[in-house]
């Protein structure tokens, strides 16, 4: 993954972890984490935390997209609840990427297993 897609990951995961309005300390870490791990700096990632405003963007290569969609909801879980503004921003996510609603709820699960403990999970309106 080159730099590019690294920096269209990172952006994807923090518009997921700002969807509920803020940005819990487990996340945050979590993100600085992903975003060193993959070999980003923080140069490369302080334009993007800083942006008010941020589309969620597509790799070309659509299993790169379907790893986003898993690493994003293991992020939405991350602080022990995952909010209905974090499912409907995974959900549009995979809308955009075409990974079908089947794909994603077993996403979700893996995510909720990951997460090792009891995550609470929103019920959708």
């Amino acid at each position: 993954m080159d730099t590019q897609d690294k920096l269209i990951s990172f952006q994807n995961f923090l518009i997921v972890a700002t969807s509920d309005g803020a940005l819990a300390e487990d996340e945050k870490g979590i993100l600085i984490n992903i975003g060193i791990d993959m070999g980003l700096t923080p140069e490369d990632l302080k334009p993007i935390i800083s942006a008010e405003t941020l589309p969620f963007r597509l790799h070309k290569n659509a299993e790169d997209n379907i790893a986003d969609l898993g690493d994003m909801l293991t992020i939405a879980a991350s602080d022990g609840t995952i909010y209905q503004t974090e499912q409907l921003a995974c959900k549009e996510f995979a809308k955009m990427a075409n990974i079908s609603d089947e794909m994603y709820e077993e996403m979700l699960q893996v995510a909720l297993n990951d997460a090792g403990e009891e995550v609470i999970v929103e019920e959708m309106d």
